[in-house]
């Protein structure tokens, strides 16, 4: 396996690990372990951290080294409604070109999801997240750009793993409203985008300040 290879290896073990809540704000990163843990050479795992670091998930100092990147509230904010923003301007794109592909691909997703949500039960978070993201995806997946995508997927990841953290117990169940995917997903097939993005707001943002606020409980987030 080339070096490339293995550093490109590590840095998706890396980030798997920070995204499933093993890694917290702050927490350092040292060299050591982290061969141990990912049975890797210094090089390869050096050259992972630093693109983890240009990727906007560490930060770097010298002679305490790396540590995943820490947040604040009107940080996250931001974050959260420039995800949003660009969200719905890739969903515009994919509704202006409207391929079959791309609505069949949105049918398809919600129909998985749909699985999950459901009003009358509830559903376990680390079940329920995957599924939404590839919604969202599904979304946005036809706006013919793989520039925006890429952006928008470093986003979304991160806004992920604030939401996963925001959650103490990670196998708790939460009720999710299903009718506002479906709206969206109609909104954007019928192709009235004004709909859509009034919808796609008002879910975004609506239940975010609850997940602030668990952070700040949590001091995972400085307020």
């Amino acid at each position: 396996m080339s070096k490339m290879t293995l550093s490109s290896e590590v840095y998706q073990q890396i980030l798997e690990g920070i995204l499933q809540g093993f890694y917290l704000p702050g927490d350092r990163l040292k060299v050591l372990p982290l061969k141990e843990r990912y049975s890797c050479t210094a090089s390869p795992l050096r050259e992972a951290l630093f693109s983890l670091q240009e990727s906007g998930w560490l930060d770097f100092e010298d002679n305490k080294g790396f540590s995943i990147k820490k947040i604040q509230k009107d940080q996250l904010w931001d974050l959260k409604k420039t995800c949003l923003e660009i969200e719905y301007l890739m969903l515009s794109k994919s509704i202006d070109i409207g391929s079959p592909e791309w609505e069949s691909g949105v049918i398809s997703s919600l129909h998985h999801l749909s699985k999950k949500e459901d009003t009358e039960q509830a559903v376990a978070y680390h079940e329920w997240s995957p599924l939404n993201y590839a919604f969202h995806h599904s979304l946005v997946a036809g706006c013919h750009s793989e520039a925006l995508i890429e952006i928008w997927e470093r986003l979304a990841n991160r806004l992920s793993y604030f939401v996963f953290l925001s959650f103490k117990n990670h196998q708790e169940s939460f009720l999710v409203n299903h009718k506002e995917h479906s709206e969206i997903a109609q909104a954007a097939i019928n192709k009235d985008k004004d709909k859509a993005k009034w919808l796609l707001t008002h879910h975004h943002l609506h239940g975010f300040e609850s997940v602030i606020d668990n952070l700040i409980k949590e001091k995972i987030l400085d307020n």
